[in-house]
């Protein structure tokens, strides 16, 4: 990958960012010209996984009660200079700051990838619920971040 253009990788994150969000004219409607695409594109820092996870927090369920376009201003709203974090490390925090907020959600959340992240194999919801029982709902706790897992994990029972 490496040998790969810089402004080739850029057209191709921004043909995907295009195809994901385009039939959303909210985004459109404030930041026209397509603004809101090359913004993604700048922000994804040249990483297709960036753009990915990017479109699937901005196409979420809304399980944080933010609309499309407020989901897109808190990614665009991250800083990109090259700092401490890696712009994937900012993503995601920025992703899990919105997801996580009540002190007993932040535990769950805890208690559950620990042991999701320590599997050598992805476990099914049904699963890795029999694991907790009923002191905790690994199904409440998994939904929200279908961006940040893999959707094998996520979606194994659908």
């Amino acid at each position: 990958m490496g040998n790969i253009p810089k402004n080739t990788v850029d057209g191709d994150i921004q043909k995907f960012i295009h195809h994901s969000l385009h039939k959303h004219t909210e985004l459109e409607s404030f930041w026209p010209g397509k603004e809101w695409c090359r913004l993604l594109v700048y922000h994804s820092q040249k990483l297709f996984q960036w753009a990915s996870t990017a479109c699937n927090f901005i196409l979420g369920d809304r399980a944080a009660g933010l609309s499309l376009r407020k989901r897109f201003e808190l990614l665009i709203k991250a800083d990109v200079s090259k700092g401490v974090h890696h712009p994937i490390d900012k993503l995601y925090r920025t992703i899990l700051a919105q997801q996580f907020t009540l002190d007993e959600a932040k535990c769950d959340f805890g208690e559950a990838m620990t042991v999701i992240l320590s599997l050598n194999e992805p476990l099914s919801i049904t699963s890795l619920s029999a694991l907790f029982g009923e002191r905790l709902s690994v199904r409440e706790v998994v939904k929200p971040l279908g961006s940040l897992l893999d959707r094998v994990l996520v979606n194994a029972e659908r």
